[in-house]
This record gives C-alpha cells, sequence and structure tokens, in this order.
C-alpha cells in the first residue's frame, strides 16, 4: 500500500513526492513515510523512508527549501501500543540524503499536515493534535526556524478543528 500526498518540481525539472508506504522498508512490516525522486518523464531516480523502526511514521506535504533541498513534514510515532507521536521537519538534498531531522510535540498525538516556507527563511507545520487517544482533534501550529528548531507553536481551544494547509 502507497499513498502519495504532496509533490513539487524542483529547479532541475525533476519531481520530489512525498507519501506514506507499507512494508516498504526492508525487514520493517510498519508504515513509513516515503520520498521519491523521479525525472520529468515519470522515470524513478530515487526513493528513500523515514521512521522508526518497527513504528508507523506518514509523510503529508513536502515544499522547496534553499539550493534544490526538499523540505518534508508528517507524523512519527514515538513508541509501541498506543502511542504518542510527533509533528517532524526534515530537509533532504537533491540526492535525498537527509541534512537535518527535528520532531515537535504540543500534546498526545501530533500530525504535520502542511509545510510552509517562511519568508525569513524558516518553516511552518499545520495540522492537528489530541490531548489523548479519545479527545477531539484540536488545529496546530508549529513555526521554526531554518534549522527547525521551535520558535512557538499553538493549539487552537476549538475541538473537532485541524489545519490541512497553510501559506504566509
Amino acid at each position: 500500500d502507497t499513498d502519495l500526498n504532496s509533490l513539487i518540481e524542483l529547479p532541475s525539472g525533476n519531481i520530489a513526492a512525498v507519501g506514506t508506504c507499507l512494508n516498504c522498508a526492508p525487514g520493517d512490516l510498519s508504515q513509513k513515510a516515503l520520498i521519491l525522486q523521479t525525472d520529468a518523464n515519470g522515470t524513478l531516480l530515487r526513493d528513500t523512508t523515514l521512521g522508526r523502526n518497527g513504528l508507523h511514521a506518514q509523510g503529508k506535504d513536502l515544499v522547496l527549501a534553499n539550493n534544490s533541498k526538499i523540505a518534508v513534514t508528517g507524523q512519527v510515532v514515538t513508541a509501541g501500543g498506543f502511542a504518542p507521536s510527533n509533528a517532524f521537519l526534515t530537509v533532504l538534498d537533491e540526492q535525498l540524503q537527509l541534512e537535518f531531522w527535528t520532531e515537535h510535540h504540543a500534546l498526545f498525538y501530533d500530525i504535520g499536515n502542511a509545510l510552509v516556507r517562511t519568508g525569513d527563511g524558516g518553516y511552518a507545520i499545520a495540522g492537528w493534535s489530541l490531548a489523548n487517544l479519545t479527545a477531539s482533534r484540536q488545529a496546530l501550529v508549529f513555526r521554526l526556524d531554518a534549522s527547525g528548531n521551535l520558535l512557538w507553536k499553538y493549539n487552537s481551544p476549538l475541538l473537532s478543528s485541524e489545519f490541512n494547509d497553510i501559506e504566509q
């Protein structure tokens, strides 16, 4: 099972896409964030998966970072069972090699659905959180600097809310 959630065109003309795949990491039967790159004709050039071994992860959105790098957000589960999760930001070079990885936590269960590059070179992640597994969704925003460090976070007090897109 593979889902692709977002794609962008790179300055080279190649296409980068992010999504989720099940059983795609060798020896790992869990869900992973999948990032792939094709040429303009759709020929696969490279791909990579992200997440902790044996634990679920999802790739939700990506944007062009500086110098043909790709910034990606999504969700990574942090432990087994009914465990918490974090929204993540990672930056990959055009060869899909990891530049940095940061995780961000507001409540028990956090998912980054959307990502934007801000005018100052930083990032903003929008998505949702759960205070616990029986709680209603609460919209969230993480504002990060260019290295993925948290500048501030916001959780909506409105229950049953979530963000699926963000623009500056």
